[in-house]
């Protein structure tokens, strides 16, 4: 029999389940047969354990034991570890995670030992692992020193297998609802659904009343769920959760809260691992309870006075019951575009503070003006005076208006990479674990991540399908292991151990080494919510945080070299970091400075192709470092007939924490290309200390074929003339070299190439996409997609980006953009995106366009008018272009001009000369 240990994650999530795995050398020493495990107390640690064997396999753990001390077996939790698979990738992923990253079967479901389908023992094999996941859970009153344990691995009921674990309890605890709160919303009727069963069916009450009949099955699957949550440091909220409420004709409310406070003691009394979880709860209140009439509310003052009435009563029950100190009221408008959402919000304000000036509102939009965003007015700010704390998703939450607005508080609302972690299946492990590191770093109160239970509704629903409905669900349902209660994913510990994490920082925090909390939060995540934004506020940057779980696991041991040091009485001078070499390497690995090139833009003067060229390549650099980046870049080596300007090397400082641009300029009187249209131009930036990095600008150039008579639109590339330097191929995917721009080799499956040629007044593009043979291609008509997160996604499609002026602006606004799939077509003046970032509107531009789908791929032809440009347009020679295309049986996003993360900025454009005006043909 083999047997293999590991830490909890890997940054391979393929390794997750397939020994042996990588990660610390620190955890497991194959030839000694020993896990060594630290920790302090009052905090869990993981670890997974694989065997490979044939048989029936199982495990068993002995008391942790020292001298005189014992932490019973009782304390040490085993799952089994089993996959769910991804089928679709988000956008956000597609921009940002590289994609040999990208595994489709993923280790996130832990079946308890005990479950009477799924968990131990389990039948063994030779080339299939057994992989087990074990929590040990360190008792807050544990006695500091050595433990030791042995976790007996039988086959067929005889012991074929003994490791030794060895458990280090450092002399020191984690408190107790430290950090910000982590609160998560229970769907109760899809929980009661999945675990209680009443006449033979699937049961799922909204309330639970004092007479059911299943009353006590129901209470018990949520006290387990709530206790499941609460072991995990996850404040539990159930919004859907009503009391009785009845209105007579007169308009005057009566509310019984029997039931309702029956279940809501039941929630807050629920002990989680050491504590009481209580601390917050959410005072019944949403669009639809109490119910609105028909017609518009805020036009109804008989509504206003029952809204009041209810609130008034709900507050002086609350603090009746002693819950209103820890007790919101969520404002349910989220949609800052509606131009009704902020008088909306003024209407039920005025009927909250009304009823009672001591609620707490909680409100999903933000305090900041938007309308230099290209918001409309009606929607671009809040009522200040409406909200006692803001909770907009983490892409709106910008922490100084929040302070701004004195005297209220901010919640960090999930959202997605790289505004906020993430709990989505799809996202790397680290994703979830900086999310109370986020929290922490934003001064939050609460740490807001939605609902935890999500689940599709259908009986007994399998993991598959719950991941498959919400991937950022973070327990599944028993049921499908033959329990009465949820099992958790790998993803819920990954939160805990983020929670455990915010509890040392608070513990450092509280012995004056906030500036180790300092340096370790601005390493680890620099950029979250507003401050991620990049060009605009939905151009997120791509160095948000970091993804190698190695780092999270130093870092953990870096705040517990320094509480160990404060039990041992050191003195020094917290002024200055340690320089020890763990440190060393921590900040070395974490604290670098990112290069980048931007664009690459081609202005030309002359009527012939290249002539008089004039080149300007813009990069930049986002100082992660601890000192300044000094230095200067340049042209490392400049193709034949390119002669720099005057500045050979632009000098580049860069102060810690922000981002420099440097333009780089040459000239030409010929250009040459490869068969693609790209030419790699390398790049030195050298220190003032003689460090060097290296990198190359992509530059793309293509030319309108002079064509001796015009296209004929009908899908068919096959009447396209041959020529030189007007066709464009060598796609690489947005998320290539992870921004790098030093990565050419990452291309995208299947094959994309692009034509274009000018006749007369009119340019005509080919695009030829290649596709797999044994898929179908999307042809309902008016399938272009939608754009998510700067790509467009849900469809097949190729979309060509166009800037006339070739300026290199940053703005959306400044692209002509024409999509075109196979179900259909659309264009406009400016980026359709949602929220909108500048102008976008319609553009009556006279497209011609037909499509074709053959067996291997599909191509679509387009003929545009130059005067549907706007005035001027022509007198620009070489104009801004980029093609992208999303692949949507791959799910791959890839473009041209090779821009990462966003194609819809114009510097990032490729470059496209159309010749000079003429008359007739060109």
């Amino acid at each position: 029999m083999s047997v293999w240990a590991g830490p909890d994650v890997t940054d391979d999530a393929a390794q997750m389940l397939r020994p042996p795995f990588d990660g610390v050398s620190d955890v497991f020493d194959p030839s000694e047969r020993v896990i060594r495990l630290e920790g302090a107390a009052n905090e869990v640690l993981s670890f997974r354990l694989a065997l490979i064997g044939p048989g029936v396999l199982d495990v068993g753990v002995e008391d942790l034991t020292s001298a005189g001390n014992r932490i019973g077996r009782d304390r040490i939790s085993i799952y089994r570890m089993q996959a769910v698979t991804i089928d679709r990738w988000p956008a956000w992923r597609l921009r940002f995670v590289p994609p040999e990253q990208d595994v489709r079967e993923v280790a996130d479901v832990l079946v308890p030992r005990n479950a009477p389908r799924g968990g131990l023992p389990a039948g063994g094999a030779k080339d299939s692992p057994l992989v087990l996941w074990f929590d040990v859970d360190i008792p807050e009153d544990a006695v500091a020193g050595e433990y030791r344990s042995k976790v007996h691995i039988s086959s067929d009921g005889r012991v074929a297998e003994t490791v030794d674990v060895v458990l280090t309890v450092w002399p020191f605890g984690l408190p107790d609802d430290a950090g910000p709160l982590v609160i998560g919303d229970i769907e109760q009727r899809s929980l009661f659904a999945q675990h209680v069963r009443r006449g033979g069916v699937a049961y799922g009450p909204a309330r639970i009343f004092a007479d059911d009949p299943a009353r006590a099955d129901l209470e018990a699957v949520l006290a387990d769920t709530v206790k499941l949550l609460g072991d995990h440091g996850v404040r539990v909220a159930m919004p859907r959760l009503y009391p009785v409420i009845k209105i007579d004709a007169n308009r005057q409310v009566s509310v019984d809260w029997t039931d309702y406070d029956r279940v809501a003691s039941l929630v807050l009394g629920v002990a989680g691992r050491s504590r009481a979880m209580g601390g917050f709860w959410s005072i019944p209140f949403d669009l639809s309870f109490p119910r609105q009439p028909s017609y518009p509310a805020e036009l109804s003052p008989a509504y206003a006075n029952v809204l009041r009435a209810y609130l008034a009563e709900a507050a002086a029950h609350f603090a009746d019951r002693g819950w209103l100190e820890r007790s919101v009221l969520r404002e349910p408008f989220g949609d800052p575009l509606n131009p009704a959402t902020s008088d909306q919000l003024r209407h039920f304000s005025y009927a909250i503070r009304k009823a009672d000036s001591r609620l707490r509102v909680v409100s999903r939009l933000f305090p900041q003006d938007m309308t230099a965003q290209g918001w409309p007015a009606e929607g671009s700010q809040a009522p200040l005076e409406s909200v006692d704390v803001w909770a907009p998703p983490a892409q709106f939450l910008d922490c100084a208006a929040v302070a701004r607005d004195a005297g209220s508080a901010a919640w960090l609302t999930m959202d997605r990479p790289p505004f906020s972690g993430t709990t989505d299946l799809r996202a790397p492990l680290a994703d979830v674990r900086v999310l109370a590191w986020q929290g922490y770093q934003a001064g939050a109160e609460a740490v807001y991540i939605g609902p935890v239970n999500n689940w599709p509704a259908v009986e007994a629903a399998k993991p598959q399908a719950c991941a498959a409905y919400d991937p950022a669900v973070l327990l599944y349902p028993g049921s499908a292991f033959g329990l009465d209660r949820p099992v958790p994913s790998v993803r819920l510990k990954a939160l805990r151990r983020g929670v455990q994490d915010a509890a040392y920082l608070a513990l450092l925090a509280s012995r004056g080494r906030e500036h180790i909390c300092t340096a370790l939060g601005d390493s680890l995540a620099p950029l979250f919510a507003a401050q991620a934004a990049g060009v605009h506020y939905a151009d997120g940057r791509a160095w948000a945080w970091v993804r190698q779980n190695e780092w999270w696991r130093v870092a953990r041991r870096i705040m517990a070299d320094e509480l160990l040091a404060t039990v041992d009485g050191d003195s020094t001078d917290a002024s200055d970091l340690p320089e020890t070499l763990r440190w060393r390497r921590f900040m070395g690995a974490t604290r670098r400075a990112h290069f980048k090139v931007e664009g690459v833009r081609v202005q030309q003067a002359g009527t012939s192709p290249g002539e008089h060229a004039r080149i300007v390549c813009t990069a930049s650099c986002y100082n992660q470092s601890r000192t300044p980046v000094d230095g200067t870049l340049r042209f490392e080596k400049l193709p034949v007939g390119w002669v720099a300007d005057s500045m050979v090397s632009r000098p580049l400082e860069v102060p810690p924490g922000y981002v420099g641009r440097v333009a780089l300029r040459a000239s030409s009187a010929a250009l040459a290309w490869n068969e693609g249209g790209v030419i790699n131009v390398p790049l030195l930036f050298r220190s003032g200390e003689g460090r060097e990095w290296r990198s190359r600008a992509r530059l793309c150039h293509l030319t309108a074929q002079s064509l001796a008579a015009p296209i004929s639109i009908d899908g068919d590339l096959e009447d396209w003339p041959t020529g030189v330097g007007n066709f464009a191929t060598g796609f690489r995917l947005i998320t290539a070299g992870s921004g790098s721009n030093d990565d050419d080799t990452v291309a995208p499956a299947h094959r994309t190439l692009a034509f274009v040629g000018r006749y007369a007044d009119r340019l005509y593009f080919g695009i030829r996409c290649e596709t797999d043979p044994a898929a179908s291609v999307d042809t309902v008509r008016g399938n272009v997609g939608g754009i998510q997160d700067l790509v467009p996604m849900g469809h097949e499609l190729v979309e060509l980006l166009i800037d006339p002026t070739n300026a290199g602006t940053r703005s959306p606004a400044d692209l002509f953009r024409i999509a075109v799939g196979p179900g259909g077509a659309v264009w406009s003046k400016g980026v359709p995106l949602d929220p909108p970032v500048g102008p976008c509107t319609s553009w009556p531009a006279g497209i011609r366009h037909a499509t074709r789908v053959y067996a291997d791929h599909w191509s679509v032809e387009l003929e545009l008018p130059l005067d549907a440009f706007p005035p001027g347009s022509r007198e620009h020679a070489v104009w801004g272009l980029n093609v992208t295309r999303f692949d949507l049986a791959t799910q791959e996003y890839s473009n041209w001009a090779g821009a990462t993360n966003n194609v819809y900025d114009p510097l990032s454009l490729g470059n496209m000369t159309i010749g000079l005006p003429t008359t007739g043909g060109v």
